[in-house]
């Protein structure tokens, strides 16, 4: 801001009239004639304000101008203190909030990770079902061929007792033929079994030392809701300046 008196006449400045106390002024600036004379306005009501607690000085003399001067200083310089103050304030208050982000970061990146965590313990989980599901098919199958062997002994028994010169040799060839096969599917199902029961384990050995689903969920809670406080204490901190 650039004010100055124009006693000179100086037309290359924009003049602007104004009154201060019981003298008239031209003064030449760049500001706008509204600001001008809002300060001319300021410094007036200082004055009769001054002039009515010291009414025994003269409004033009060099001691009430004086203290005229130090109660503007003063109100510049309290201020430039609140002006000071609150920035101090405000940068604290964004610290706040760089802070507040940054475990806002984390705390999503927590729930995130926990939530990962969940999907896949429910996914190894119905996996383990999957497979025990399986293992009881392969077991009922298992429990058919036991019953088909047994039917086809007792079958070829009644046959052989049912017919004496039936071709006992042949017969009992056929007979453990058929064992044999029977067998053979047996072994290959207990192998399947066998295989199964081993994943089966593996995999329970695995949930079993992870936290449950429920422990998760509830952390992850947590994290929400001490997020949802941290929000809260910067809000009410806020408010409250």
């Amino acid at each position: 801001m650039n004010i100055e008196n124009n006693d000179n006449n100086q037309t290359n400045k924009h003049i602007i009239p104004v009154k201060i106390g019981n003298v008239s002024y031209n003064l030449s600036t760049n500001e706008s004639d509204d600001y001008i004379k809002g300060i001319a306005k300021y410094i007036n009501s200082k004055m009769d304000e001054l002039s009515s607690i010291y009414s025994t000085l003269n409004k033009n003399s060099t001691l009430f101008l004086l203290v005229s001067a130090l109660n503007i200083a003063d109100d510049l310089f309290k201020q430039r203190q609140l002006f000071n103050k609150n920035n101090k304030l405000i940068e604290e208050l964004e610290n706040k909030l760089k802070d507040l982000k940054a475990l806002c970061n984390s705390k999503e990146n927590s729930i995130k990770y926990l939530e990962d965590k969940v999907k896949d313990i429910t996914k190894q989980k119905d996996n383990a079902l999957s497979k025990l599901e399986e293992l009881n098919r392969i077991i009922d199958d298992k429990n058919t061929i036991i019953n088909d062997k047994d039917s086809i002994i007792l079958k070829l028994e009644n046959e052989l007792n049912s017919k004496p010169d039936y071709d006992i040799t042949s017969s009992l060839e056929e007979k453990d033929e058929a064992i044999a096969m029977l067998e053979k599917s047996l072994e290959e199902k207990d192998l399947i079994i066998d295989n199964l029961k081993d994943n089966l384990n593996e995999t329970t050995m695995k949930l079993s030392n992870i936290p449950d689903i429920e422990e998760l969920q509830l952390e992850k809670d947590i994290k929400i809701l001490e997020l949802e406080e941290e929000i809260e204490k910067l809000k009410s901190e806020l408010e409250n300046k």
